[in-house]
């Protein structure tokens, strides 16, 4: 079953403990920082739109590509007041009718990519559809993040009427963690359970510059997420911001 197809109208309850506001203002601090003016920005694998509102709220033109259906039918109800366009395509192939001045991927989700391939595609998508100068900014989970601190664990949330089990693993010699999420609904006095599986694949920090390098970003910067100090290999995320060359 592929991921986010069954946990759409859940994933904003299960999420409740991320500070969105936060995540949005530490990217506006890279605008600050670059000195970055846009006024069109593509959040790719966008979800549920949480960011893009946030985004659209502080005056940019956003857009939003992601390849559930189902996060994406979450995101148009949550943005109806705002234009807010969005398309559902894979992060791995993508393209737009116009360009954009930043393009933003968050929440780990270039981990869910298993395959280098596929993450070079993406970033090359990405390198298409920005203007010249145009910014690609990006967090990733670190291998120490999927291995010690997903690991191989078990954790357990309750979230107003949602019951959730979150079994995680990591594989050494792929460098894939593997979660196996469990959701307990409360309806009418009963449980529905639903399941998915998720994959993450964690790249080395060199690999991620690499193939940055490999699309012609420019000036790559890579941060520990939400800060501007560098990572250490006890990073567990890391945030980071690729120039596409001016013309």
């Amino acid at each position: 079953m592929k991921a986010f197809t069954k946990i759409p109208p859940y994933y904003d309850t299960l999420m409740t403990e991320i500070n969105y506001k936060r995540w949005v203002a530490y990217i506006l601090d890279i605008f600050d920082r670059f000195n970055i003016s846009p006024k069109k920005i593509l959040d790719l694998a966008c979800g549920t739109g949480t960011c893009c509102l946030l985004f659209a709220k502080s005056g940019f033109d956003v857009m939003g590509v992601d390849s559930s259906k189902g996060m994406l039918d979450v995101a148009k109800s949550k943005t109806k007041r705002f234009n807010i366009k969005f398309s559902c395509q894979d992060m791995a192939n993508f393209s737009l009718s116009q360009k954009v001045d930043v393009v933003t991927c968050l929440f780990d989700s270039l981990n869910y990519l298993l395959e280098e391939e596929e993450l070079s595609n993406a970033y090359k998508c990405a390198y298409d559809i920005l203007n010249d100068g145009g910014f690609f900014i990006f967090d990733v989970n670190t291998e120490y993040g999927l291995s010690t601190c997903w690991g191989n664990k078990v954790y357990v949330k309750e979230n107003k009427n949602v019951l959730s089990i979150w079994k995680n693993s990591f594989d050494t010699k792929s460098h894939i963690a593997r979660l196996d999420l469990t959701l307990f609904i409360k309806k009418n006095g009963y449980y529905e359970r639903l399941d998915e599986t998720h994959f993450e694949k964690a790249y080395q920090n060199s690999k991620i510059e690499d193939l940055l390098y490999s699309t012609h970003f420019k000036e790559i910067h890579v941060y520990r997420h939400l800060s501007f100090e560098k990572p250490s290999y006890y990073t567990p995320r890391i945030m980071a911001a690729a120039k596409k060359q001016e013309a």
